[in-house]
């Protein structure tokens, strides 16, 4: 499915009024054109905000909730990328509009979300704000940064290191994680059988404990 990233799609119109989270972050006359261009949306847990493949319209940033990132293969294996937590655009994204190509990612809400969205003919318009340039020069480097650590996890270390790694940054600091092996498979492109193994090895050793689509961390 090639789903276009447009406002319409989601569940509801939001308050025009620039979140005060984002007026520290950019300047009075940024936030007066993002006041007057940008629109809000709403996205239900597992909603799919852009599709691989898909042209892209909408620039994103996440107000809240979170926004998982990943690429799917030939035979629609997924291999995660990273997370885009509130405050953080989906450099992706923005990389896409820029060429006006189709989109290499997936992005899927992690949680019920809410994003500021800014049209992809404003990108000119943008640009000549001092922070908003600075905000897309330290997400690049963000994006860059967990890219090379992904890329290394798959070339040098162990699985079992990546699903901690995984589990770590799924929690996002909590103690519980509501997944299931499956969907935890998909994302590290291994198997239901592998990972399973290797979760009960990890909690032999006390660092989860396992339920019915449930890990508990132990050393959050």
């Amino acid at each position: 499915m090639l789903a276009s990233f447009r406002p319409t799609s989601y569940l509801a119109s939001m308050s025009t009024q620039l979140p005060e989270s984002l007026g520290r972050m950019f300047e009075p006359l940024l936030q007066e054109f993002l006041e007057a261009n940008a629109t809000y949306a709403e996205l239900e847990k597992g909603q799919v905000m852009l599709d691989q493949g898909a042209y892209i319209t909408q620039i994103p940033i996440v107000l809240e909730g979170r926004l998982k990132v990943s690429q799917l293969d030939d035979e629609g294996h997924e291999l995660f990328l990273y997370f885009v937590d509130p405050l953080e655009s989906c450099v992706m994204t923005y990389a896409c509009c820029e060429s006006d190509s189709r989109s290499k990612i997936r992005a899927v809400a992690e949680t019920e979300s809410r994003l500021l969205l800014l049209p992809k003919d404003k990108m000119e318009e943008l640009l000549r704000y001092p922070s908003w340039r600075a905000f897309v020069m330290r997400s690049f480097r963000s994006r860059f940064d967990e890219l090379i650590d992904t890329l290394n996890g798959i070339a040098f270390t162990q699985l079992d290191q990546r699903l901690i790694k995984y589990l770590r940054e799924k929690a996002a600091g909590k103690k519980e994680i509501h997944i299931t092996h499956q969907e935890i498979a998909e994302d590290l492109n291994s198997s239901r059988e592998v990972i399973s193994r290797l979760l009960k090895q990890l909690e032999s050793r006390g660092e989860v404990k396992l339920g019915r689509n449930l890990i508990s961390m132990k050393n959050q």
